[in-house]
């Protein structure tokens, strides 16, 4: 494992490879399957606060924007009703559509079963029970948050991926058998209308040292 590490930082290194954060591309095409704007946000803790950076996604003109960033004390993100904002899939809270003929929820990861062998799933059903759409996420990724469109027949899943940190003094730690996770956060769009399309937009934050991410709407 040691080795391992050592052998990756000195490769990321010799590849011209930043291990700092860095925010997503500022654009990326757009679709005709989805509209609107999409915000999320990432908090990142450091020495006496969490720094709280607000994103929004523009898909009509294809812009993804940092709109603010403002230290926190308290690590409060005030999270509009309409979307979940953080979540673990398994027992997560169902959330309505805005026509109210629809509840989506998340599905795993279930306890006991290996994080490897299992993904998580964004479940819909109709307003008896019935299930009308079901998918899953890449094993890797996990989803923490999701929002549904203002036309009630898309979902916005946030999702993210983790790996270890190779700063060097959480290379250290992590040679000492404590390593430090960084994240990168994605949001995935999917239409449950029956045609199935699916848009994965660029990352929001990559190498985002403890960070947590989540959702804040879709209008």
């Amino acid at each position: 494992m040691k080795h391992s590490l050592l052998l990756l930082a000195v490769a990321a290194v010799l590849a011209g490879c930043s291990i700092g954060s860095h925010d997503g591309p500022s654009s990326f095409p757009t679709s005709p399957n989805f509209k609107g704007k999409i915000t999320m946000v990432v908090s990142e803790p450091h020495q006496h606060s969490d720094e709280i950076r607000t994103y929004q996604y523009d898909l009509d003109a294809g812009i993804l924007e940092l709109k603010q960033v403002k230290e926190s004390s308290d690590g409060k993100v005030e999270i509009q009703r309409f979307a979940t904002g953080g979540v673990t899939c398994y027992n997560s809270p169902p959330l309505q559509s805005p026509d109210g003929k629809l509840v989506a929820h998340c599905e795993g990861p279930f306890p006991g079963l290996p994080r490897g062998t299992q993904a998580d799933f964004i479940v819909v059903e109709d307003m008896s029970g019935k299930q009308i759409y079901k998918q899953a996420v890449w094993y890797s990724f996990r989803i923490i948050g999701y929002a549904w469109g203002p036309d009630s027949r898309s979902i916005a899943v946030a999702e993210s991926y983790s790996s270890t940190s190779l700063r060097p003094l959480d290379l250290l730690a992590a040679l000492g058998g404590h390593p430090i996770p960084v994240y990168e956060f994605y949001v995935h769009l999917l239409r449950i209308d029956g045609s199935k399309p699916e848009w994965t937009l660029p990352y929001v934050r990559e190498g985002s040292r403890l960070g947590f991410g989540m959702l804040t709407g879709w209008n």
